[in-house]
């Protein structure tokens, strides 16, 4: 039952490909987080990431693309512990997790997550993701190495346009709307 928290798991900042590398040799939390928000689509269709400051925590969301009905729980864990570990790695276990937040309700299996995790789960909220503290967002990272950034970023680049490039009109349209934090874009701009 389980089987998202278990996957995710698994899915740690190498297997993330460009996308994780450029994670790993960010500058800083913040950095790293803006690429995760950036190229996540390379890695995976479905979500999209975002993240909030509200001192004193940072909210880092992850959002359905479209509904995934039977898939949202297990697409949603795998996801959000995938997040975890990118994030607990890149900060050399200086950053924990505080808190993870799931849009569904609560499994039978529960409490084998909050011990799964390492944190507090809560279920039943209004988004799904993680939730860390904002003290350290723009702290310098140890593993920060700007010239492997710049080429990982610029690969993850490459990779957009060439998903852009041969998804259909509607894909595009749907991407450019979905890509916009704080509003859509005009009819001039989407066209």
């Amino acid at each position: 039952p389980a089987l998202g928290l278990l996957v995710g798991e698994r899915l740690v900042t190498r297997t993330h490909g460009f996308v994780g590398h450029a994670a790993a040799n960010s500058r800083t939390m913040r950095d790293m987080l803006q690429v995760l928000a950036q190229f996540l689509s390379v890695r995976i269709s479905v979500l999209s990431l975002r993240y909030e400051v509200d001192a004193p925590e940072v909210r880092v969301a992850l959002h359905e693309l479209f509904p995934l009905g039977d898939l949202q729980r297990v697409v949603s864990e795998a996801a959000v512990v995938s997040v975890r570990n990118i994030v607990e790695a890149v900060s050399m276990g200086g950053w924990r997790v505080e808190r993870i937040s799931f849009a569904f309700a609560p499994p039978e299996y529960a409490r084998f997550a909050r011990e799964f995790v390492g944190c507090r789960v809560d279920y039943g909220r209004t988004w799904t993701g993680i939730v860390l503290p904002a003290r350290l967002l723009d702290h310098p990272l140890k593993t920060a190495n700007p010239a492997a950034f710049q080429e990982a970023a610029e690969i993850c680049r490459h990779q957009m346009e060439a998903l852009a490039a041969g998804a259909t009109i509607a894909d595009r349209v749907r991407r450019s709307l979905l890509s916009k934090q704080n509003s859509f874009p005009s009819l001039e701009t989407t066209a």
